[in-house]
């Protein structure tokens, strides 16, 4: 799929019928980038976190948890992003991938934005994710810290943010991408 510098893309919510779309994005970014991270690892990786079932338990088993997709016209997903609430009471930012195309295109800026807005709404005071070393500037260009590597999977950064320190300038610098890259779905 080649990005097409001219086309309006969609960003909405998931539906529950499009978590294979997300799946299977995400699955494909992975192995083609984090070269940092061996194969047999990715593939580990793909197959315990990022399945249907995966998407379908995060929404069912939890009080908080929403997906959402960045779309191409003809309805290709070209982004997907989704965040649930974690035992502490915290918002756990659970997947964040844009196509191996679109990467630079301020997709999943957009995403992790709207992911932070709606943590702040639903009362978060911080929000969690797991980074790669090679997406770990990524995270912390939006005030997220690192606090330490992952148990058993030293490859994955856990990183914090919170959502009082998030700028709104931040947010701003966000909604004024052009509307012909970014609008909001209306149906």
């Amino acid at each position: 799929m080649a990005a097409s510098s001219g086309c309006e893309l969609v960003f909405r919510p998931l539906k529950e019928e499009e978590f294979s779309l997300a799946a299977e994005l995400i699955a494909q970014n992975l192995r083609k980038t984090q070269d940092e991270i061996p194969l047999k690892a990715k593939e580990a990786f793909i197959k315990q976190f990022f399945q249907v079932e995966n998407f379908k338990s995060w929404h069912s088993e939890h009080m908080f948890c929403i997906s959402c997709g960045v779309f191409t016209p003809d309805g290709n997903l070209v982004g997907t992003g989704s965040m649930r609430d974690d035992e502490e009471g915290s918002g756990e930012i659970v997947a964040l991938f844009s196509h191996v195309d679109y990467l630079g295109k301020k997709i999943s800026s957009k995403i992790l934005m709207f992911l932070i807005q709606e943590g702040k709404k639903a009362g978060f005071e911080h929000i969690y994710t797991h980074s790669s070393e090679k997406t770990r500037p990524f995270f912390e260009h939006f005030g997220f810290e690192y606090l330490n590597e992952v148990e058993g999977m030293s490859f994955l950064k856990r990183m914090r943010v919170s959502t009082k320190k998030v700028k709104a300038r931040r947010f701003t610098q966000v909604v004024e991408i052009p509307e012909n890259l970014l609008k909001e779905d209306k149906s």
